[in-house]
């Protein structure tokens, strides 16, 4: 079978969790068909042909477009006065259309892969030239995130603008999910928003698939924790904050030489301001694997957006222990980690492990197993064949 992915930014370098997770579908998608990758390419997110594995350029033969998503007052009103999702409409390009249309009218594609609800907007367009079938890969519900962002923000103005975009980007995503054959969620919460929005198309659940890199556990630095994410998503931002802001002040009491790791791409300067005896701070690590290796505890205290933590499953994949709430953990068993909603239950979790190091070895061991069975190359890669091959 032949199938075109379409991606919403390039797909490497891998400079966040969004890289991660579609590097992972494509790989599990080459193992059970010949593909070809086009991206969009941004001002944030530039392509670079040279960032892509020889493998995959050699299997895929990637292709980029450039679109100009630089939020404008201009382009705002303009889709204020259209009525229409300003979020999706940044991603709209003729040009982009034209080369989409060009490239499925000279080559036989069964599916048409579209990553991100982003992309939809090109789906009645190529309805008209295109007898395949179309799936939309959602690496997460894309207006709970906005309406997150409404709910966390203390700013009036921003309260009001979040709002604003969170219910144009709901109305488009429902009305345009409807209209793929097949959604293609990560988590079985992600399922269940788009089931109770009407969404009538058949919606899988399919993991992305990791590498298990170790089967011993790291050594744990005394008194070490540490969060790792992509800071140009605001719920990892925010989840910093928290750390750094409530939960580390009372830590300090008790444990007055505790280090707090922070790290990760697109760190804004405000983090970087942290930085004392007790708060390091590394930016963009070459190697999250290595980084987490000697860096002690992960703590993620999420409290906004969907899919999956892909930080979390790497972390739970070389045993590294993990202290998370419970949005967090969606789409990934609670049974590998400490469970945590609140300041004081992160503070009281955290000093567990410090305080009983031995007594986390079956959340380990439930961790590295669970991320054997269920998120393997080779248990994902399988998923995927069996759904593409009973469309």
């Amino acid at each position: 079978m032949k199938i075109l992915y379409v991606t919403n930014k390039p797909i490497y370098p891998i400079v966040d969790g969004g890289c991660f997770a579609m590097d992972s579908f494509l790989r599990s998608l080459i193992t059970c068909s010949e593909v070809k990758t086009i991206a969009v390419s941004t001002y944030k997110h530039p392509f670079e042909k040279s960032y892509y594995p020889a493998r995959i350029v050699q299997l895929t033969d990637p292709s980029s477009h450039f679109i100009d998503t630089k939020p404008t007052v201009f382009s705002f009103l303009k889709s204020f006065f259209k009525n229409e999702s300003y979020n999706v409409a940044r991603f709209y390009s003729e040009s982009f259309l034209n080369l989409l249309i060009n490239d499925i009218n000279t080559t036989t594609y069964d599916f048409v892969i579209f990553e991100s609800a982003f992309l939809l907007i090109y789906t009645e367009k190529i309805r008209e030239v295109f007898k395949g079938k179309i799936i939309l890969r959602a690496p997460n519900v894309e207006y709970k995130i906005w309406e997150d962002y409404f709910h966390f923000s203390t700013s009036y103005f921003k309260k009001k603008l979040f709002k604003y975009l969170a219910i144009q980007l709901k109305k488009f995503e429902i009305e345009n999910v409807s209209k793929v054959d097949m959604v293609c969620v990560i988590t079985e919460n992600d399922k269940l928003h788009f089931s109770e929005n009407g969404i009538k198309c058949p919606i899988s659940v399919i993991p992305f698939g990791i590498e298990q890199k170790t089967n011993r556990f790291p050594s744990l630095p005394k008194q070490t924790l540490f969060f790792l994410g992509a800071y140009n998503w605001k719920p990892n931002h925010d989840a910093a904050l928290f750390l750094v802001n409530q939960v580390l002040p009372e830590l300090t009491k008790i444990y007055p030489d505790i280090e707090l790791h922070l790290a990760g791409s697109f760190m804004p300067l405000e983090i970087n301001t942290f930085a004392s005896k007790n708060i390091k701070i590394h930016g963009k690590v070459d190697s999250s694997i290595d980084f987490m290796e000697k860096h002690g505890i992960l703590v993620a205290p999420i409290f906004s957006g969907s899919g999956v933590r892909i930080k979390i499953i790497e972390a739970l994949s070389i045993g590294v222990p993990v202290v998370a709430s419970t949005i967090a953990m969606q789409g990934i068993p609670i049974s590998s980690v400490l469970l945590a909603d609140a300041k004081q239950e992160f503070i009281d979790q955290i000093c567990h492990i410090f305080n009983n190091p031995n007594s986390i070895e079956q959340y380990q061991k439930n961790a590295m197993q669970t991320i054997q069975n269920e998120f393997s190359f080779d248990v994902i890669s399988t998923k995927l064949k069996a759904l593409l091959d009973g469309m």
